[in-house]
């Protein structure tokens, strides 16, 4: 019995057998109706799969990166916004003055704050201490009233003035004297304004100092004080000079010319100042104050030089002791022209007045 056996079968393709090389063996493929099918190799597959998942996955990535930024924003947008810390510096505390009146005195040149609730002041009236005159009072009681020193709230302050005679001294701070009393001089415009706090028994235990912060003048400048001085000059040496109304020349020669006042009508005329045409003191030949087994005269401070105190003309200063008790003088030598000042400072007290003589000086060549 035959058997039917196909008329055509394609032996499948090998590879070489004598290269031995198994792996590149073709696998042969029947021929349906003549013609091959249609078969896309594995690598090829892979690389369409990449090309379409690659922009699907870069989109996602963008789409989570935006989504990512607007609710970090967001989140810092709700977040509380954090108070700044309290500095560690103090504010500064406000001025206790501001709110106060002010008095404005136009005849001396001052003026000054006081609180609002002080409604009783007093000016020109005719009140007086020793050689003082009275120009205003501040209280805060009427004036037909006797202050009641049990009150808490009672307070006054009196300022006096008098002409400057180089007696008194230029005061920095207050001066107490009683409980609650305190006082203080200013040497200013050919004046002493004594301003007298006789009474504060208020709760403000500061003001005194805090009406004495507000004061100031208004007008006229030290310097424009001295012209209603009186002029000396002196034509042999080529100088003027300047000195108060109250000091009056005593003598005058070809060695010296002096000047002096008295402290008050009673007294005997004083010699304060003297000018001298040839030096009587040299400090190198002159001991330091030692306040032991002292020798006088000796020189309380170290001579010192300036170009600038008298019409720009080199100077040397010092001061000296010519005894135990109120014995200071005060020396200024002009060293080119011979000549000399000494004026008695009275312990310090008429410093402020001679420095004021001394800027009057000038040459007259």
């Amino acid at each position: 019995m035959s058997e039917n056996i196909p008329s055509s079968i394609v032996e499948p393709e090998r590879g070489d057998s004598s290269s031995g090389d198994v792996s590149k063996a073709q696998v042969g493929t029947a021929k349906l109706g003549g013609v091959s099918p249609l078969v896309v190799p594995t690598h090829k597959k892979f690389s369409l799969f990449l090309f379409l998942l690659i922009p699907i996955l870069t989109t996602i990535a963008v789409i989570s990166l935006y989504v990512l930024l607007q609710a970090r924003t967001m989140y810092q947008q709700t977040l509380p916004i954090a108070s700044p810390a309290p500095s560690s510096t103090p504010l500064a505390s406000a001025d206790p003055t501001a709110d106060w009146q002010t008095y404005t005195n136009n005849k001396y040149n001052f003026s000054f704050k006081y609180p609002k609730n002080f409604d009783y002041l007093t000016e020109d009236e005719d009140f007086a201490n020793g050689d003082y005159k009275g120009v205003v009072i501040v209280q805060n009681f009427p004036r037909t009233k006797t202050p009641n020193y049990s009150d808490n709230a009672t307070f006054q302050m009196l300022i006096y003035v008098k002409k400057d005679i180089g007696d008194i001294r230029n005061q920095e701070s207050l001066t107490l004297y009683g409980d609650h009393g305190a006082y203080i001089n200013i040497v200013r415009n050919g004046y002493v304004y004594q301003i007298d706090f006789t009474l504060n028994k208020t709760d403000n235990t500061n003001l005194p100092e805090q009406i004495l912060s507000t004061f100031k003048f208004t007008d006229k400048s030290a310097e424009s004080a001295t012209d209603s001085w009186q002029t000396y000059t002196n034509m042999p040496h080529n100088f003027s000079i300047r000195y108060p109304e109250s000091y009056q020349l005593i003598e005058e020669n070809s060695e010296k010319v002096t000047f002096g006042f008295r402290s008050t009508p009673a007294d005997d005329l004083f010699p304060y100042l003297t000018i001298s045409f040839s030096p009587k003191y040299k400090p190198i030949d002159i001991p330091k104050c030692d306040g032991i087994s002292q020798k006088f005269p000796c020189v309380s401070t170290s001579p010192s030089s300036s170009d600038s105190l008298i019409n720009n003309v080199d100077i040397q200063k010092f001061d000296i002791k010519t005894g135990l008790v109120d014995s200071d003088y005060r020396i200024v030598q002009i060293i080119d022209k011979n000549i000399e000042f000494q004026m008695y400072v009275a312990g310090g007290g008429l410093s402020n007045s001679f420095d004021q003589i001394l800027s009057t000086f000038k040459f007259t060549d």
